[in-house]
């Protein structure tokens, strides 16, 4: 399974910082696009954008403040060295690689046909490494286009032979290879960053998202929405249900303290929507689990 995992720049001056703003605004305006639309919300006018809040939008005749956040799970992973880096770091490490690879597949003709499944123990290889370690891939699927069939060939530490290779891919099952009609180079690192704990993060968003709130314009409402992207280090895939955000015990309480009369979560299930005057989470759009 291939992802198309965006990387994000973070550059905090001149032009490049100015982009990376817009590119945000525009992102949030996405989210609070799907919000309307999925709930069926048709303001007088609006929205207008801000910075504290994010947007405001005029609904019977009250001003009504919307703040939009990305979900990320703020997890890390281990790395060599025993440093630690946000999972969205280790999302764009393996997004440059493997773009990078699409130009070293087009050189080598060998590879068209072959499905590389890569294992990593932690992360990608740094760009400094890239040619040395697709190098080394290539002669290994050279040395191994005999075994290469229609069905998935696992191969270990054992096969290794090459020295980024046996340090940066799994000692079980590091890569995998199969016959197809096309060629393509996949990775696990992105299949294990599903957060476990949703609610949890939830928790913490809003908690901070509360104290920021301080500052913000007043207004007669503020409603708190958490969008996701296509990365899935920032997208809620486990919650099924409006009961599974009681995973945290902690949650209700810090919703009721809140300044938010609304808070909405996207997720993989559909839209969620916790209200203050009702006290509990509700499912409003998507699919239900079979």
């Amino acid at each position: 399974m291939a992802l198309d995992l965006g990387g994000v720049l973070r550059v905090c001056k001149g032009d490049i910082w100015r982009m990376t703003r817009l590119t945000q605004k525009q992102e949030e305006s996405e989210i609070l696009r799907e919000l309307l639309s999925a709930t069926g919300i048709r303001p007088d006018s609006g929205p207008l954008e801000g910075e504290k809040p994010d947007f405001t939008i005029q609904i019977s005749g009250r001003t009504v403040g919307v703040e939009v956040v990305i979900y990320q799970s703020g997890r890390t992973v281990v790395r060599a060295g025993r440093r630690t880096i946000k999972r969205r770091a280790v999302e764009s490490e393996w997004e440059r690689l493997e773009t990078y690879s699409k130009e070293f597949q087009k050189k080598h003709p060998e590879l068209n046909g072959i499905y590389i499944l890569l294992r990593f123990n932690s992360t990608a290889p740094p760009q400094e490494e890239y040619d040395l370690f697709l190098e080394e891939i290539l002669r290994f699927v050279r040395s191994r286009q005999e075994a290469a069939s229609a069905e998935f060939v696992e191969f270990g530490m054992a096969d290794f032979l090459s020295p980024l290779m046996r340090k940066y891919l799994k000692p079980i099952g590091g890569i995998t290879l199969r016959r197809g009609e096309y060629g393509e180079l996949d990775s696990n690192i992105t299949a294990g960053f599903v957060d476990s704990h949703p609610a949890s993060t939830i928790l913490k968003i809003i908690a901070k998202k509360a104290t920021l709130a301080k500052d913000y314009r007043t207004t007669d409402a503020l409603w708190l929405v958490i969008g996701q992207s296509g990365r899935l280090s920032e997208m809620v895939l486990p919650i099924n249900a409006a009961c599974d955000f009681d995973a945290s015990p902690d949650l209700q309480e810090s919703l009721l303290s809140s300044p938010f009369s609304r808070v909405y979560v996207f997720t993989a299930m559909g839209l969620f929507l916790w209200g203050k005057q009702e006290g509990n989470w509700q499912r409003i759009s998507g699919n239900k689990p079979s």
